[in-house]
Formats: structure tokens, sequence, C-alpha cells
């Protein structure tokens, strides 16, 4: 079977009807059920959507290999075999044995509670074996991960922000990490300088949607630093700013309300270190090992450097560092927005390249 190198995770709405049955079944609190409960019922938000993530990427595994069978019940797919070969794929995708070990882990809990008649606590003494094996490491070339795998992460943690069965502030709080995550990989500014985001000073509305300009005194180059926000996040920016944002701000026992773009549960603005807990947290739900937003930079470095290394000079535009080149200070201060520009349509090729695959 043929591995390909990355693996979005498939929408609920685009599974089998069996498995979206299923899957609504143990996420329901059912009173004729054992308990009164579906499986699922009582799990927190952020185990729905990291188990949800990991049999969406199941599915669209087995679809790209020819493999699924709409007609079949969930756990009759995932057979000793099939799972050695889902995991041999995954490894020569470059996963790391800790997200190895988290997708098992996710795809184990989803068809516990889908065909809970079926045993399938193998698949997560698998994932444990896995994960006790691996080896934790620092070195960030190893722990690279497909910028799209972070984007996705972030569109299905907005998308799942519409459920209108969670109470407001969750929904807003899902909305607001999925919405910190893509701006990372399409803007990597410095964790100081994405936390210190303030509206209209920072944050400037523009005929185009959205700019987000730093003065020098404020960057770590001593440079002033400028990007137009992208156009595939000016719709949910707005929809942060005028849904979600207001959520967080009621929570504010301070009748002066932050101008911060990023806002807390208790109505304040996010601190540095509790943006990157943010990014480590939901990274490693997803992953099975966190990314902090120094990696997330180098990830996207090296995306540009592999995708377009014509344009390599261009990092320390993206990433606000100080020139490659002293004589060319100026010069890769005025193309920060170009290489803005530049990025988002790496990504988007990348992106296109991989779902062609």
């Amino acid at each position: 079977m043929r591995a390909p190198a990355f693996v979005p995770s498939l929408p609920l709405d685009a599974w089998p009807e069996r498995d979206q049955e299923a899957w609504r079944r143990a996420t329901t609190d059912d009173p004729l059920q054992p308990g009164g409960l579906g499986g699922a019922s009582a799990w927190r938000p952020a185990t729905h959507e990291v188990v949800r993530i990991g049999y969406g990427v199941w599915l669209s595994w087995l679809t790209l290999t020819g493999t699924l069978d709409p007609a079949a019940d969930a756990a009759a797919r995932a057979g000793p075999e099939m799972l050695r070969e889902y995991l041999r794929a995954m490894r020569s995708s470059s996963y790391s044995d800790f997200s190895c070990a988290a997708r098992l882990g996710a795809l184990g809990s989803a068809l516990r509670v889908m065909s809970p008649n079926v045993n399938t606590a193998f698949i997560s003494r698998a994932a444990g074996r896995v994960a006790a094996s691996a080896r934790r490491t620092r070195d960030p070339q190893v722990r690279s991960r497909p910028p799209q795998e972070i984007l996705e992460l972030g569109d299905a943690l907005m998308t799942s922000a519409g459920n209108e069965e969670r109470d407001d502030v969750r929904r807003a709080l899902l909305f607001r990490d999925g919405l910190i995550l893509a701006l990372i990989v399409h803007r990597p500014l410095r964790i100081a300088n994405l936390a210190a985001i303030e509206i209209d000073r920072h944050l400037r509305t523009t005929e185009a949607g959205f700019r987000i300009q730093f003065e020098g005194a404020e960057m770590k180059a001593r440079r002033p630093y400028g990007c137009q926000v992208p156009k595939s996040l000016v719709g949910p920016l707005k929809r942060y700013l005028v849904e979600f944002r207001p959520v967080l701000l009621s929570g504010s026992m301070n009748r002066l309300q932050s101008s911060a773009l990023w806002i807390g549960r208790h109505g304040a603005g996010l601190k540095p270190e509790t943006v990157a807990a943010i990014v480590r947290s939901r990274t490693t739900a997803a992953f099975g090992e966190g990314l902090g937003p120094h990696i997330m930079r180098h990830i996207i470095a090296t995306m540009v450097a592999e995708h377009s290394p014509e344009n390599v000079t261009e990092v320390a535009a993206i990433l606000g560092h100080q020139s490659l080149e002293t004589s060319h200070g100026h010069y890769i201060h005025a193309r920060a927005m170009e290489a803005g520009y530049r990025l988002h349509k790496a990504i988007a090729a990348r992106t296109a390249e991989h779902r062609k695959s």
C-alpha cells in the first residue's frame, strides 16, 4: 500500500454513514444505554476533538490506500495486520513515535465507544507500547511536522466551536486557540509579539482586511515589522472579533476592558507564557508531543527553504530576524510583506501537492 506523506483528517460529514451513526450514538446522552450515557458523551471537549480528528485521519488513510469499505463495521476494518500497515505508513511519513502513539490511541478510543461490543483493547495497548518505547527529542528537525497538519488542527478547533451544544465560553476558547495556531503558521511572529497584539494599535483594519504592524522598538531585531493577515484568515478573524472575543471579555470583573486581541476566560489579555502553553497543549493533545512556538517558527522556515530554496534569504523577513547579511538589512525589511505573501502561497501549494498525491 502506498503511504501518503500527509494524511488530512476526514471531516465528520464525509465519514461513511454507518460510522457517522456510530459516532452519534457514542456521543449522545441516551437514557436507554447502560448508565444512561453513550460511551463518549461525558468526555471533555478537548478529548472529543482529539479522538474525532484521529479517527478522521484513519478513515482518510483507508480512503487514500483504497481499503475503506463504507459498509463494514468500524471495528472490523481495524484488524492487527491493517494496524501494522497503518503504523508503518505513519513512520514512513516521518511521524514521531509520540505522534504514532497519539493516532493509535485516538483510533482505539473511537472504536471502543463506536463498537462497544467488539474487543478493540489491543489497539490501545499497541499505542501504549509505541509510546513507552519512544524517546523525546529536542532536535527541531526531528520534531518538525508539516505546516498543513498544524493548519488542519487550527481549522478543526475553529470548526468545532460551531457546535451549539457547548457553552459559549468553551466555544470561544476553542475558536481562539484554533485561530492562534492558524495565524502562527501563516505569520510566525515571536510569541512575545503574538501575545502583545492590540486592536487598533498592532491590528489595523485595511481595505484588504487586516494588517499587523509593530514599531521597531517592539521587535527583537529593532526594526519595524508589518504584514497583511492572509485572506484565508480574514473571515475567521472577523468572526472571532465579533462573536467570540466579546464572550471572553464578558468574564472580566474590571470595567476597563482589555484592548488585547487574545483574551482569556476571565476577560484579561493573555500573557506570552499562556499563549505558548495553549500552543503546546493543543499540539500535544493532537500529535502526542507538544510543539512550542520556537519549534513552530523552525517548521515554517524549513518549509520555505525546502519548497522555495531560491527564496531562503526571505526567511529572515518572514520571521523578523536580523538580516542574513548586514548590508541586506533594509532590503529584507522592505520585502517583509512580499515574503509573507510568498509564505502563504508556499503553504497553499504544498497543501495542493499533498491532496493530489
